[in-house]
């Protein structure tokens, strides 16, 4: 912890060290992950955030990511959402209560998502997908590999698409292909 001038520049002799296990930032729209660059966790290039599993875990083993971190949320729900199902499963972790992952299957955009989270499905637990894509579409279907998760009447880039998920439809491969279909919508 250090004391800022009003230009915001660190003041000197006033850094501290303070002990804890928890640190929660709240810094805005665009992810804040100069943490997640400095312990080297595998980041995405589409969300900006790290990759994380359907239970938010990172790339490094009892590391958690949730909320704006890993992508933009639209609403404070998702954030509080994706906290709960962090929390659990750092909890979990924290007990050694957890499990080897059953699976490591990649989740992989089409062309008409712009990205998905989770990006990665380890366990057989029901899960949320959330989803932007590139462009409006009217009429639309979502699939998971062969497996339909989802229908909308219209979406655009600017909205957030949730959907929850039972894994056990569609854990059949190393990877499957997330595609959202339907008819461009030009208005």
């Amino acid at each position: 912890i250090v004391q800022l001038d009003s230009q915001l520049t660190p003041i000197p002799n006033t850094h501290r060290t303070m002990a804890c296990d928890t640190l929660i930032l709240s810094v805005g729209l665009i992810p804040e992950n100069e943490l997640s660059y400095d312990i080297k966790l595998q980041m995405s290039p589409s969300t900006r955030g790290p990759w994380i599993n359907e239970q938010f875990e990172t790339s490094k083993q009892g590391v958690y990511a949730c909320g704006n971190v890993v992508h933009v949320n639209d609403l404070v729900d998702h954030v509080t959402q994706s906290g709960h199902v962090a929390g659990k499963a750092a909890a979990k972790y924290i007990q050694k209560e957890t499990f080897p992952p059953l699976h490591n299957i990649q989740l992989i955009p089409n062309p008409n998502i712009r990205y998905l989270v989770p990006h990665r499905i380890n366990y057989n637990t029901p899960f949320t997908l959330y989803l932007r894509v590139t462009h409006p579409l009217r009429q639309t279907t979502i699939t998971l590999g062969n497996q339909v998760v989802g229908y909308r009447r219209r979406v655009t880039p600017s909205e957030l698409i949730t959907l929850s998920v039972d894994p056990a439809k569609i854990i059949k491969a190393n990877s499957i292909v997330a595609s959202i279909t339907g008819i461009p919508d030009l208005r």
